[in-house]
């Protein structure tokens, strides 16, 4: 697992109009762990990634 510069777990968000086709892509690869399209869905990650420790 990934973690950003701040020491905590990062998601992204691609679900924004500033968005194109590689940005899930440029996020991970500036350490977000994971990246959701909709705001909807961060509830869902937080508690997903609360169940899995950082090692």
């Amino acid at each position: 697992m990934s973690e950003g510069r701040a020491g905590m777990r990062v998601i992204g968000f691609t679900g924004a109009s500033h968005t194109y086709p590689s940005h899930a892509d440029r996020l991970t690869d500036a350490s977000a762990e994971t990246v959701i399209s909709r705001m909807a869905h961060l509830p869902a990650m937080v508690a997903a990634l609360a169940e899995w420790e950082v090692v």
